[in-house]
C-alpha cells in the first residue's frame, strides 16, 4: 500500500511542477512583440485636468480627444505623435452631466453626399457639448478645414449630449442624452444636411417623428443605425419598427 501511495505521489508531483513552470514563465513566445514600450508622451498646452471620449481617424492619421478641462477638443497627429492645435467654443468642465465636449467622431463628406455641382464635400468633426447657463444641450459640427464650427445644433436637453455614432452609409449621426431628467433620450440628425430628424425616448412611449416612422426611411433593410450605452438600436424598415435594449426593472 505505501508504494502505491509512492507511485501514484511522483507523477502528481510532476504534474505540480509543470503547473508551477507553466505559471511563472513568460508570455513572451505567445507574443512574438513581446511588451509594449512607451514610445513618447505628447504634452498640451493646458495640462489635461478633465477629459472625454477620444476619436482615431485612420484616414487622415489625427486623434482627437475631448478636452473638457480646455473647453476643447485637441487633435493630435498620430503619425508623428505631436499635439498640433485644440478646436474650442464648448462649455467646458461645469459639472457633472453638464460638461463638454464629449462624445467625438471624424466623418468625411465626398461630394457624393451632395451631387457634382456642389463643392460642400469636406472632413467634418462632430462633438457632443454640455449645457450652458440657461440653455440647452448641444452638437457642435466643426469643418476640419478652416477649424471653425460650422453648425450648432440643439438636442434641446437639460443634461449633456454625450455618446455619438455615425452611419457613413445613410449619413445619420445619433447622439445620446443618456442623463436627461426626466428621461434620457437619443436624437437623429442627417449627417447630410445638419438637421435633427427627431427623438427617440429610451424610457417613454413616443411616436417615431417623421420621416424616420415613414415606408420611405432612409435606413436600409435591417441595417444598424449605430449604439449608445446603453440601450442599442436597430431599424428594420421591413417592420418600421425601432428596436431598443433596455434593463430589467
Amino acid at each position: 500500500m505505501k508504494r502505491a501511495k509512492l507511485l501514484l505521489s511522483i507523477p502528481l508531483l510532476f504534474a505540480a511542477v509543470l503547473l508551477i513552470w507553466a505559471v511563472a514563465t513568460p508570455a513572451d513566445d505567445d507574443d512574438p512583440q513581446g511588451e509594449y514600450p512607451l514610445i513618447t508622451t505628447i504634452t498640451t498646452p493646458k495640462p489635461l485636468a478633465s477629459f472625454d471620449i477620444s476619436w482615431v481617424d485612420s484616414e487622415s492619421g489625427r486623434y482627437y480627444l475631448a478636452d473638457r478641462g480646455a473647453a476643447a477638443v485637441d487633435v493630435f497627429d498620430a503619425e508623428r505623435d505631436t499635439f498640433l492645435y485644440a478646436l474650442g467654443g464648448f462649455v467646458g468642465n461645469i459639472g457633472r452631466n453638464l460638461s463638454g465636449p464629449n462624445g467625438v467622431v471624424a466623418i468625411h463628406k465626398g461630394n457624393d453626399s451632395f451631387g457634382d455641382d456642389d463643392d460642400r464635400g469636406r472632413s467634418e468633426l462632430w462633438a457632443g457639448d454640455g449645457v450652458p447657463p440657461g440653455g440647452v444641450s448641444t452638437v457642435k459640427v466643426i469643418d476640419l478645414s478652416s477649424k471653425s464650427i460650422v453648425a450648432d445644433i440643439s438636442t434641446g436637453g437639460n443634461h449633456r449630449a454625450d455618446e455619438l455614432a455615425y452611419d457613413p452609409a445613410d449619413k445619420i449621426i445619433l447622439i445620446a442624452n443618456d442623463a436627461d431628467v426626466p428621461s434620457p433620450f437619443v436624437t437623429f440628425i442627417s449627417g447630410k444636411a445638419e438637421l435633427c430628424w427627431g427623438k427617440f425616448s429610451t424610457t417613454e412611449k413616443t411616436a417615431l417623428p417623421t420621416p424616420l416612422a415613414a415606408s420611405s426611411s432612409p435606413f436600409g433593410i435591417d441595417r444598424g443605425i449605430g449604439s449608445t450605452y446603453p440601450y442599442p438600436l436597430r431599424w428594420r424598415t421591413r417592420t418600421e419598427k425601432l428596436t431598443k435594449s433596455i434593463r430589467s426593472p
